[in-house]
């Protein structure tokens, strides 16, 4: 859905399967590039005025979490927006639940913090939050 929206588009996934699914529904859309990329480890270069976290910083250990945000936070441009949506329901195999993920993102929010928290939605079984950087 946010392929038509963007003069361009980085889609990243550490996992190649998902991301073989990816390239054959995008190749009409130029404009993106789907690369494998497994953060904190690897981060695009660059600025983006939109990084989306959608369904994996519950994978990362914390230590991980937090490097990742702050690469997050390093690319982000200026009144840049970063959107995260995320399960919440607890999952005994994966390092952090949902809440936990979007809880360390808070905490870079407010006054005097790098991020301005602008809308936050709960559902029965997700979170969205969504910040601009400051």
């Amino acid at each position: 859905m946010l392929a038509s929206r963007c003069g361009a588009l980085l889609s990243v996934d550490a996992s190649e399967l998902p991301l073989k699914t990816a390239r054959a529904r995008l190749a009409p859309y130029k404009q993106v590039t789907v690369r494998q990329m497994s953060i904190p480890g690897e981060f695009p270069e660059g600025e983006f005025d939109l990084i989306l976290l959608s369904e994996v910083g519950y994978y990362l250990a914390m230590e991980d979490l937090q490097r990742a945000r702050q690469q997050m936070l390093d690319q982000l441009t200026r009144d840049g927006h970063l959107l995260l949506v995320h399960w919440t329901p607890v999952v005994h195999d994966y390092p952090l639940t949902g809440d936990q993920v979007h809880d360390e993102f808070m905490k870079m929010a407010g006054p005097d913090k790098p991020l301005k928290h602008l809308l936050g939605q709960r559902g029965e079984t997700y979170r969205l939050d969504l910040f601009q950087k400051s």
